[in-house]
């Protein structure tokens, strides 16, 4: 059978790194097909995503973004972690975040690009990059976050997104991104990450060798972690091995 008329198996980022997480959330949601939960994070998230793609394709000036943030917010449920509102926190540092953003300082030429490509086999990546810039000479790829900056090891995880994304870019305008970001728009903070050849192919090593463990997986475990399982598990009113329950 050519691979033209082959099943195509699209992943994801996230979609690969939930098995990760936890092996039972994996199989809850992409071979039992039960509807996930939302959580505060996600929410305010897509919320603030939202704004900055309106900025991005010239649909909300500077001034309206601070305005549309106020008028339009989710109010998002967080957990209550000691003595500190996380609601409270997360709404003024966000609105922080647009009263004081100055915009790009580049040519804008990409926003939530779709994009799917070939990994091997009838397995096909697809994703969404959040912004691309040229400055004449050089793009760049921006990945926007609501969480806190990563660090170590995590960092070393988590910027495999941005290099499995610069292939997408290659494939669109002919040269790798010299500079990914990921920004964090809560802390409003960025990590610029200087293209790397050895970790671009370290990146698509992973995510083959990943899919090919997930693919091969005969039992989907449960990883419980207190706080991910109570908290931001798409699944954890329904698992019944969630921590603590």
């Amino acid at each position: 059978m050519s691979e033209e008329t082959e099943s195509i198996n699209l992943w994801s980022f996230s979609r690969v790194t939930s098995h990760e997480q936890c092996p039972l959330q994996y199989k809850m949601k992409y071979i039992d097909g039960f509807e996930e939960e939302g959580n505060g994070w996600g929410v305010l998230g897509s919320y603030c995503h939202e704004i900055l793609e309106l900025y991005a394709k010239k649909q909300l000036s500077i001034p309206q973004m601070v305005e549309y943030y106020v008028s339009n917010y989710p109010e998002p449920v967080f957990p209550t972690l000691g003595r500190t509102d996380l609601a409270v926190k997360y709404r003024h540092e966000c609105y922080e975040f647009f009263k004081n953003f100055k915009g790009f300082s580049t040519e804008v030429v990409g926003v939530e690009r779709d994009f799917k490509m070939h990994i091997e086999g009838n397995n096909y990546l697809r994703g969404f990059i959040d912004l691309e810039t040229f400055d004449g000479e050089n793009y760049t790829n921006v990945d926007y976050k609501i969480s806190n900056p990563f660090k170590g090891e995590e960092l070393k995880k988590k910027r495999r997104q941005l290099y499995l994304y610069s292939r997408a870019t290659k494939e669109k305008f002919g040269k790798f991104p010299k500079f990914m970001y990921f920004y964090f728009i809560k802390a409003n903070s960025y990590i610029q990450i200087p293209f790397n050849e050895a970790d671009y192919h370290e990146a698509w090593e992973w995510l083959s060798l990943e899919i090919n463990k997930i693919q091969n997986a005969e039992t989907h475990q449960a990883k419980p972690d207190r706080f991910y399982c109570g908290n931001l598990c798409g699944f954890r009113y329904q698992c019944p091995q969630a921590a603590g329950r």
